[in-house]
């Protein structure tokens, strides 16, 4: 497995957990406190036998010890389901993004990433000065204007008079 590297950040109290689940990902909460993942970083796994829990403790132990904590956050997590029938291999993941909520009022977040990956956080400016605004684009006041045209012309059909006579000659076709 390649080198792993966890980087910790600090949430908003507020924070709620199932915000950062996705399908695919693990979620448990309970009176508050809980944990929701996303993402493998790595695999876990032991074949089945009477001894696969305490071999997959062993397992989950040396992996995430070799996971290098970067800052003073959460420890990384391994999670899963873990079949009751002894004789089925047992499968745990480490998550590539966990959000951890131990105690109610503190979430952190906890990426664990192959080491060297570089975070890349891009920031959005406003375009340049030459773009124009929605109401300054001439198709905006040619729609408008012809709302306003149209409008005119309606109000002034409906509240014309109507002609008290009308000239009319009825012809019946014969038989």
């Amino acid at each position: 497995m390649t080198a792993l590297v966890a980087r910790a950040r600090t949430l908003g109290p507020a924070f709620d957990l199932l915000a950062n689940y996705r399908p695919g990902g693990f979620f448990f909460e309970r009176a508050g406190v809980g944990v929701s993942t996303i993402g493998i970083a790595g695999r876990i796994g032991v074949e089945g036998g009477p001894e696969r829990l305490p071999i997959l403790a062993r397992e989950v132990e040396t992996v995430l010890r070799a996971v290098r904590v970067s800052g003073d956050g959460p420890a990384p997590i391994a999670v899963g389901a873990i079949p009751f029938d002894a004789g089925w291999p047992a499968h745990l993941v480490v998550p590539e993004r966990s959000v951890i909520r131990r105690a109610p009022g503190r979430t952190e977040q906890l990426d664990v990433v192959p080491e060297g990956t570089v975070e890349v956080t891009p920031s959005l400016s406003r375009a340049s000065s030459g773009t124009k605004r929605w109401y300054e684009r001439w198709w905006v006041w040619a729609i408008i204007g012809g709302v306003v045209a149209g409008s005119a012309t309606t109000v002034a059909i409906l509240t014309r008079p109507a002609p008290e006579n009308v000239d009319a000659v009825v012809r019946w076709p014969q038989r």
